[in-house]
């Protein structure tokens, strides 16, 4: 996992990189939540409409890939 880091075999979370990830994650739902309030409740009569989708499919359909990718050794995406 690339929030993994290699120590002596065993494997130990990178917590900045977790950090920094999570906090740009969670700033890009807070930004498409003010830009299409208005519009999904104009469109949809719900004003998370947007928000929440891009919730399920990119924020959790994403996070399945990123572990799945993640439990590759990087050696075999060389080549």
């Amino acid at each position: 996992m690339f929030l993994l880091l290699a120590c002596k075999g065993k494997r130990k979370l990178d917590k900045p990189l977790l950090i920094i990830t999570l906090a740009l994650t969670l700033g890009g739902f807070l930004i498409l939540a003010s830009a299409s309030m208005v519009l999904a409740q104009n469109n949809f009569g719900a004003i998370g409409y947007y928000t929440l989708r891009q919730f399920f499919y990119g924020g959790l359909v994403g996070a399945i890939l990123l572990f799945a990718a993640s439990n590759v050794a990087y050696r075999r995406w060389k080549k």
